[in-house]
């Protein structure tokens, strides 16, 4: 699999892995055969355990794990201008119903 670093890129990584190694499953008899793509395959348990991270982060039920991308640690206004952005994006795409920009209240859709 080639692709760059980009999100949107990785995931699309990810749906194929995971179609591949259940391809390979049924073709081949066994789900070991082949090359392991399950370090590309992003929906896991550790996966859906780190995309929890992130949206409790955002949300400021727990502090990040990280510094986000593009923010300094000495600077806690960029910190939070990043929170306020994705919290905002998460809202106009729907994954909380009732994202409240400023508020850590939300609920899953």
């Amino acid at each position: 699999l080639l692709f760059t670093n980009l999100g949107g890129e990785r995931r699309f990584a990810s749906a194929v892995a995971k179609r591949l190694e259940s391809l390979g499953a049924l073709t081949q008899g066994d789900r070991r055969a082949g090359p392991s793509l399950s370090a590309y395959n992003y929906d896991s348990a550790y996966g859906k355990r780190a995309l929890m991270v992130l949206y409790r982060g955002i949300m400021e039920l727990d502090p990040l794990p990280v510094v986000p991308p593009g923010c300094l640690s000495d600077r806690p206004d960029t910190v939070k201008g990043f929170i306020m952005q994705a919290k905002a994006a998460i809202a106009s795409v729907g994954i909380f119903k009732d994202a409240i920009l400023g508020n850590s209240l939300f609920s899953l859709v």
